[in-house]
């Protein structure tokens, strides 16, 4: 059929694939000229290290779509070592997704709009410049219902973990 096995994307992902350009599958070895082969845009994985993600960002950060941002966010944010966090915020290549998160705001889903605010209260950063397009994106899909329970739940937590009061900041 064509398809790659989830296998050798995942080998791929996570380097195991040979390093002359060879990709094992379960059927064989495939090459650049097999029907199979795979991209070379590797999606985010929880496995990739913090400079890897923001390596990422930089190399495509004209290029992020709505969904780059928010994985790039999340696996940010599960970063539990708190002197990684610190530099982390301090790495240039952060702002470049600082500056992402303000551009997508709007185009972010319904789920990938709390899991991006998740990830700014799991890494205790919310820049001033993030409060009207992440709030004005909250406001928008609270009006067209778009936000499950879980959605709202995740809302709630994150702005009171952050300490903030979006009436004050939406009036």
């Amino acid at each position: 059929s064509g398809d790659v096995p989830m296998s050798t994307v995942l080998d791929v992902i996570s380097g195991k694939a040979e390093k002359d350009g060879k990709v094992k599958t379960s059927t064989g070895t495939a090459t650049g000229s097999d029907s199979r082969e795979v991209s070379q845009r590797k999606p985010f994985q929880p496995a990739q290290s913090i400079a890897e993600v923001l390596e990422f960002v930089q190399e495509n950060a004209t290029s992020l779509k709505a969904e780059d941002v928010h994985s790039a966010m999340l696996r940010l944010a599960v970063e539990r070592f708190r002197n990684q966090r610190l530099m982390l915020l301090r790495d240039p290549r952060f702002e470049l997704l600082s500056d992402a998160v303000i551009e997508h705001a709007p185009d972010l889903s319904a789920s990938a709009l709390p899991g991006v605010l998740f990830a700014c209260s799991y890494l205790e950063y919310f820049p001033a410049k993030f409060t009207k397009p992440i709030l004005s994106g909250i406001a928008k899909k609270l009006e067209t219902k778009e936000f499950d329970g879980f959605h709202l739940s995740t809302i709630t937590r994150s702005l009171g973990q952050l300490g903030i009061k979006p009436t004050k900041l939406l009036t």
